[in-house]
């Protein structure tokens, strides 16, 4: 994840640097954001100048407490003190944290991306996991300590990205809610006409994944508080939940459709973290593929069946292993932050999103050596989950709500032509997949209702917004 500098006055949008999370200003030159994800970094709350010269640890995540995640959503008033949220085994918490002496402290409320207000209220997300519903409580923003009891701003459960407040206690929310995070599945020609829609409602999807034969479907299925993968029959409908780990991440299908693999860092079944795998009709029981890594992402097979490759968060680096010897792992790549691996059809290349440059980029890479190349191009803002054509002429990629394109060549060796933008939605990033047939693309997006520009609105302050029930949440004297 890049963070980006944008004037406000209108010019070009500048990364000030990769791997930061939930960035919130400190001041007009310095901000704060989690870091450390990857192996040989230190998890926490750094601070770092606007610039992207410096970055300094100030908070460390502080296991013993139970949790793991650390993120700091709203500065106090004077600087020195910051609310956030932990990612506890409970669920998300509100956090109190002191900058200058690097301590937590975990509140006694769930709930998540909390921002404090002039009135003296935290405005929050309430309860263990998204969406939920929006809070307001009184709170003392020196002792860092609730004063009263909690009270709804909004009725309609909210996603993170659904909402914003000033410090002067302005609330901007989605004009939709909670169904801007809902999404449909449409087909689309490869030159970005839509064609029509699956024979479902739109649902909380992500991550498609078409089976080899073009029947079914493997999709994440975001619930009120777990993810898990179901199957949808693409013509009729017909569906069945095929994961029950509550943490169904990124299915893949092996190449001749008979097993689903899916990425899990939960304990849930007696299945350690790792590279999960199960029959795709539900006749088996879920099983650990591989014991190599805990944190696995973005597993691929190759379409001949020979290869599989995926992303270890652990360390940073993307591994492959032939199916026919599945002892053979290897580490083909190293690197702070590689993701959204994917075989050539023939296993011979390897295509994989990058952040460790100014900006996100597509490389491509030998199986069987060093050489690369980039393919995606200074005009793409954040490219990712790049995706070979069944016939291996084609690299398709997005890029936010756009997806792209570049023709390869392999002979005498690996050449791309400039990339092309094939479709773009106008609000919303797009998961997408393609058919085998190569003729059709999957596209996971907004609603066509939905995907208007005018997605926010601005509500009256907080104050008025709650003046039915001020009293209820009104700070306490004592």
């Amino acid at each position: 994840n890049h963070v980006w500098k944008v004037p406000t006055g209108g010019g070009p949008a500048v990364s000030i640097g990769p791997n930061c999370f939930f960035p919130v200003f400190l001041d007009n030159e310095r901000f704060i954001c989690e870091q450390g994800w990857n192996q040989g970094s230190i998890r926490g709350l750094y601070l770092r100048d606007i610039d992207g010269q410096s970055s300094e640890l100030i908070i460390r995540r502080d296991s013993t407490s139970g949790s793991d995640g650390v993120s700091a959503t709203s500065v106090l008033p004077g600087g020195r003190f910051a609310v956030g949220m932990v990612d506890t085994a409970e669920g998300d918490f509100l956090s109190f944290y002191d900058l200058r002496q690097g301590s937590i402290r975990v509140l006694p409320q769930s709930g998540s991306f909390p921002r404090y207000v002039a009135s003296g209220h935290l405005v929050y997300i309430d309860g263990p996991a998204l969406p939920g519903v929006l809070m307001a409580r009184p709170f003392d923003a020196v002792a860092g300590r609730f004063t009263g009891p909690a009270a709804p701003i909004v009725g309609e459960p909210l996603g993170w990205r659904d909402f914003d407040v000033t410090r002067s206690g302005i609330l901007v929310l989605g004009a939709n809610a909670l169904q801007t995070d809902l999404s449909e599945l449409a087909w689309y020609s490869v030159d970005g006409s839509r064609l029509d829609r699956l024979p479902v409602e739109p649902n909380f999807f992500d991550n498609p994944a078409i089976s080899p034969d073009g029947r079914l479907l493997a999709v994440e299925i975001e619930g009120a508080a777990e993810e898990d993968t179901w199957v949808i029959d693409v013509e009729t409908g017909t569906e069945y939940r095929w994961s029950f780990t509550g943490d169904g991440n990124f299915p893949a299908w092996s190449a001749d459709g008979t097993l689903i693999y899916i990425s899990s860092d939960d304990d849930a079944n007696d299945i350690e973290e790792g590279l999960l795998v199960k029959p795709a009709d539900n006749s088996g029981v879920m099983r650990l593929a591989f014991d190599d890594a805990k944190l696995i992402v973005s597993p691929h097979v190759a379409r001949n069946g020979s290869r599989i490759v995926y992303a270890d968060m652990t360390t940073g680096g993307i591994r492959i292993r032939s199916l026919a010897n599945p002892d053979s792992m290897r580490e083909i790549v190293r690197g702070e932050d590689l993701r959204s691996p994917a075989l050539s059809p023939d296993g011979a290349y390897v295509a994989f999103m990058t952040t460790e440059q100014e900006s996100n980029e597509i490389y491509v890479q030998q199986s069987e050596g060093d050489a690369f190349w980039t393919v995606s191009i200074p005009d793409n803002m954040n490219p990712d989950r790049p995706m070979w054509s069944p016939d291996g002429e084609w690299l398709y990629y997005r890029d936010g709500g756009q997806l792209w394109r570049s023709r390869v060549s392999f002979t005498p060796t690996f050449s791309r032509d400039r990339p092309e933008m094939v479709l773009e939605v106008p609000v919303g990033n797009i998961d997408f997949d393609l058919h085998p047939d190569g003729e059709r693309i999957l596209i996971n997006s907004l609603p066509p209702g939905l995907q208007s520009e005018e997605q926010y609105q601005v509500r009256l302050s907080v104050r008025m917004h709650l003046q039915h029930f001020l009293s209820d949440v009104a700070p306490s004297t004592e």
